[in-house]
């Protein structure tokens, strides 16, 4: 399915393209990853997880995170998150 194809996209490239996932997802909360309605660090700690490709991490909301705004959702945009949780 989709979802598995851009996992291995991106345990092969270390990134995965937005365009490559569903569109009829919507973000609701910028960095609210695991859509559960706030920003917080179990979104850094989910984004990190699916970073180092963790089995069975799922970002519920990947538009959320890509603050870098580059279509790719990678460390920069970890890294971003981080700063944001700090200067709440």
């Amino acid at each position: 399915d989709l979802w598995h194809q851009c996992r291995r996209n991106h345990r092969n490239h270390g990134s995965t393209h937005l365009e490559e996932l569903p569109h009829s997802w919507t973000a609701a909360v910028i960095g609210d990853c695991n859509s559960d309605g706030e920003f917080n660090i179990a979104d850094i700690v989910t984004l990190q997880k699916w970073l180092l490709a963790v089995p069975d991490v799922k970002l519920k909301d990947w538009q959320s995170v890509d603050l870098c705004k580059d279509g790719r959702i990678d460390s920069f945009d970890l890294g971003m998150m981080r700063r944001m949780l700090i200067s709440k």
